[in-house]
């Protein structure tokens, strides 16, 4: 095997944890007596287990991440992100709460609900500031109304909130779950006796 240009280009692909464990397994006689698979083993488990993952594009190293051995897990560099997305890691769910419930504590519960069923919080900022802002479109009295009709209604997001704003359903007293009283006692009910019965 020509060891030499097979460690080059290793390092050339970035795979310095498969060239580092093929040069380390040249110098342990015990290795030699393995099968191909399980030196080929060795060398993938050694650049999997290695702490950082590199990012390749175009033959050229373009950055370097923690590895996280988490499913759905991720790590990112602050300094990767854009810089829209980098204000953002300054905000903190409770910071976005605290915001919406300056308007109203309708729309602090709003603001929460939103935050808390995305899989990550900062998903759930936009929707929440687009919220927020619409207080100063339309009135923080009229937002607040508003979230106390969407929270009656179930319609938690932007969307139903920005339409109920729309269409002046704010302005409209939000009506109570009416309970249906209905009677006890008439011809069309059947007792017990009726299911105890054979027939």
């Amino acid at each position: 095997m020509l060891l030499e240009p097979t460690l080059a280009r290793l390092r050339e692909l970035r795979l310095t944890g498969m060239a580092e464990a093929l040069e380390e397994q040249q110098g342990v006689p015990d290795l030699q007596g393995l099968s191909f698979e399980d030196r080929l083993g060795l060398l993938v488990d050694r650049e999997v287990t290695l702490p950082v993952v590199v990012v390749v594009h175009g033959g050229q190293r373009v950055a370097a991440h923690p590895r996280s051995h988490r499913n759905g897990g991720f790590t990112t560099d602050p300094s990767h992100r854009p810089e829209a997305h980098q204000k953002y890691l300054e905000w903190t769910p409770s910071r976005m709460i605290r915001w919406a419930e300056k308007t109203g504590p309708h729309t602090g519960t709003v603001v929460r609900q939103i935050i808390e069923t995305k899989a990550h919080p900062e998903q759930g900022y936009r929707p929440s500031l687009g919220i927020i802002r619409l207080g100063n479109r339309y009135s923080p009295e009229r937002l607040e109304a508003a979230c106390q009709r969407a929270l009656a209604i179930g319609g938690v997001s932007y969307r139903s909130i920005k339409s109920i704003l729309e269409h002046g359903l704010d302005r409209l007293p939000v009506e109570e779950q009416a309970t249906l009283d209905l009677p006890q006692d008439h011809d069309n009910l059947r007792g017990s006796h009726y299911y105890t019965s054979c027939t």
